[in-house]
């Protein structure tokens, strides 16, 4: 179990990351519109 998750975390962050910056340039791209 401890591997597993192991393997999982630097998933997780590196979807985090990815959510992020796809937020920031969509909210981004709606000030340049509006």
């Amino acid at each position: 179990m401890e591997s597993v998750t192991d393997d999982l975390d630097p998933r997780r962050e590196e979807m985090e990351v990815c959510y992020g910056l796809t937020i920031i340039c969509i909210w981004q791209g709606f000030q340049a519109l509006f």
